[in-house]
């Protein structure tokens, strides 16, 4: 992310799919042989898709047999496909289409949504059906993930992207999932999932100097991520009893 011709996906992924898969095993409450399945095929997805972050581009047969191969776990092992799927293979075809016309700001942003909604996938490797309260937590963290990259877009000197696009668009994002979240779960505790999307964007402050700042910021998604998810899963137990 030093040079402004590289895509920003690079940098924090590992740390995003390894918080995603911690949000599924959390929400799954469950330890069995599902659950260690899942999180050995997580470890591998991880690593692959980092190989093919790059490459994504550029379509080879060796890439086309790797997403294949990649695929198969998920059809074998899935208990169940339920209709909230659209959340993470809409995203991941949005990060595909972006991925390819080169548009790395915006492969970025969807690319960390589809990572973080990931989460869905690998809880549906864990238990049969998805309650209205654990797709809300995987909506509001994917949420989150996708306001932090916003924010780490704009805060980009080489980004055109100013303060009121920044606030504009993030609470346009915010608002929809809290929409949904309201309408699934009827729950107006599970609405404070999105809390701290906002503040994340009050707390933004300005655009950085020059890259070398950008270290710092990811350090800082890093505990935010790690606070929001710790947040939002004392949320979910909450408002699941509720």
């Amino acid at each position: 992310m030093v040079s402004k011709g590289k895509s920003t996906m690079s940098y924090g992924l590992v740390s995003l799919m390894g918080f995603s898969l911690v949000i599924a095993v959390a929400l799954s409450r469950r330890f069995l042989i599902a659950t260690w399945i899942t999180v050995a095929n997580a470890i591998a997805d991880i690593f692959a898709f980092n190989y093919m972050k790059s490459r994504v581009s550029k379509i080879t047969p060796k890439l086309a047999l790797l997403a294949a191969v990649l695929i198969i776990p998920y059809l074998v092992f899935i208990k169940a496909y339920s209709l909230y799927l659209i959340l993470p293979l809409s995203l991941l075809f949005i990060y595909a289409v972006f991925s390819y016309k080169k548009k790395l700001g915006l492969s970025y942003i969807a690319g960390s949504g589809f990572v973080s909604s990931i989460s869905l996938i690998w809880y549906l490797m864990i238990c049969s059906d998805v309650e209205s309260y654990v797709f809300a937590t995987i909506l509001s963290w994917t949420i989150f993930a996708i306001v932090i990259a916003i924010i780490v877009e704009y805060k980009l000197p080489f980004r055109k992207m100013n303060k009121v696009s920044l606030v504009g668009s993030t609470s346009a994002i915010i608002s929809i999932g809290a929409t949904i979240t309201y309408l699934l779960t009827k729950n107006y505790v599970m609405l404070a999932m999105y809390v701290p999307s906002f503040v994340a964007v009050l707390l933004s402050g300005g655009k950085l100097k020059n890259v070398m700042e950008l270290k710092r910021v990811g350090i800082n998604a890093t505990y935010s991520n790690i606070a929001f998810i710790v947040f939002a899963l004392l949320i979910a137990y909450c408002g699941s009893c509720i």
